[in-house]
């Protein structure tokens, strides 16, 4: 007979899974998930539950508050990883962040972290300030490099920039940092070691020319064309759109912004049909704000519960870290009302528990 713990930190869970709609009951006992009637603990509040909500695209060592705070600063990260926590993201992937600074892995206050490392770019080849630029000689063993000291298995290549930026409406306009035989190489060398490979695309059809050196999750990528995502969908592939700063920031304000609403409105339902993995991802907004991404990919088409789950159940799976099962991590998100019928009820959670350890 499984005797009864009495700790401080157990809890009990008891609602609707969001992942699959079905009943759901659980025990947290010393931050680990435990069968339900193994632990006497509190039961947290709210009805529907997720193990998280993940933001796939973000730069921790990054200043978005607009306090002018610099980069890399220890503080800051520290102040991200809260504010991205006390939102209810549980995971997050760091796909950028200056050279030398490793913010991978679990942090008390804050999610568990798969970082990327530094962005690999040549001399011009991205953002001042950002990055130490690789050279074309040494880009696969500074990838490997990158990939060995980072805790999460990805790189992060800086596929394209302008050949002048002059602001994110350059973007559009950007080049290819790295002849296709060498960017080819870096993928079949990350793959090789077990890693995968991000990659920032956003000038016009370089999507397509990733998709064809073989990167495993295409970031922002405006125009990435429809047969495309059928073949990075064929091997597993993920797409992070990052729609707030990609849509809402700069497409939406061009002329033209009907054609690009409708090419996402198209992408978006052709990605999840072949296979593809939609991912939320804040990218340059605010620490903590992933749920306006989700609510932008449902406002571009995706259904409520397949916008929630590109910011958990299916980022969480293609990221390979664990939900809601049985001797894993006590991470857990609930609410009081569904999210799917309302996704505004994202942004109110009603329990936030981290190994445990109850947050809010």
């Amino acid at each position: 007979m499984t005797s009864i713990m009495n700790d401080a930190s157990s809890w009990v869970i008891e609602g609707i899974g969001l992942e699959d709609g079905e009943p759901l009951a659980l025990a947290i006992a010393n931050g680990h998930f435990v069968e339900v009637g193994s632990v006497a603990g509190e039961r947290l509040p709210g009805r529907f539950v997720l193990a998280g909500l993940v933001d796939a695209h973000a730069h921790l060592a990054l200043d978005f508050s607009g306090a002018g705070r610099p980069t890399g600063d220890q503080d800051l990260v520290a102040d991200n990883l809260r504010a991205q926590l006390h939102a209810g993201v549980l995971l997050a992937r760091d796909v950028g962040a200056p050279v030398g600074l490793r913010v991978g892995g679990d942090h008390h206050d804050g999610p568990h972290v798969l970082a990327a490392g530094r962005f690999l770019a040549p001399d011009h080849g991205y953002l001042d300030g950002l990055f130490t630029a690789v050279s074309a000689a040494d880009l696969v063993e500074v990838a490997l490099a990158e990939l060995q000291a980072n805790v999460g298995g990805w790189v992060k290549l800086v596929f394209d920039f302008p050949e002048h930026f002059t602001g994110f409406p350059s973007l559009l306009d950007a080049r290819p940092n790295f002849p296709p035989e060498l960017m080819r190489a870096l993928c079949d060398a990350v793959h090789a070691a077990g890693g995968r490979v991000a990659a920032h695309i956003s000038g016009p059809g370089d999507a397509s020319l990733a998709v064809a050196v073989g990167v495993d999750s295409i970031e922002h990528g405006h125009d990435v064309p429809l047969d495309d995502l059928v073949t990075l969908g064929a091997r597993g592939g993920a797409w992070t759109p990052t729609l707030g700063t990609v849509w809402r920031d700069v497409l939406a304000h061009l002329s033209g912004a009907a054609a690009f609403e409708a090419h996402y409105r198209e992408a978006l339902s052709a990605a999840l049909a072949a296979g593809v993995t939609v991912l939320a991802g804040t990218d340059v907004n605010p620490h903590g704000s992933v749920t306006e991404e989700v609510a932008l990919l449902a406002s571009l088409g995706m259904t409520p519960a397949a916008a929630i789950a590109s910011a958990s159940s299916a980022a969480r799976a293609y990221l390979g870290r664990p939900g809601l099962a049985l001797g894993q991590s006590g991470d857990v998100v609930t609410y009081h009302d569904d999210p799917r019928d309302d996704l505004d009820v994202l942004r109110h959670p009603a329990a936030i528990v981290r190994h445990g350890r109850r947050i809010r």
